[in-house]
């Protein structure tokens, strides 16, 4: 069985922030891996990175 390349498939991890945008910065400038660039979509400035465990989490500002 090959394992996928990042865990979680199938699994959406969404949190909320008060300031998106500043958190993005904060998190590249940190070496974080960025997985999708923000943007600004239904739920406000939106962008995802992979946690330490590879995980990719979402983070939304409304």
């Amino acid at each position: 069985m090959e394992l996928p390349e990042r865990p979680g498939a199938g699994v959406a991890l969404w949190f909320k922030s008060d300031d998106a945008q500043r958190l993005h910065d904060e998190l590249a400038g940190a070496g974080v891996p960025i997985v999708a660039a923000p943007v600004d979509g239904p739920f406000g400035r939106t962008f995802s990175f992979a946690d330490p465990e590879g995980y990719v989490v979402t983070v939304h500002g409304q």
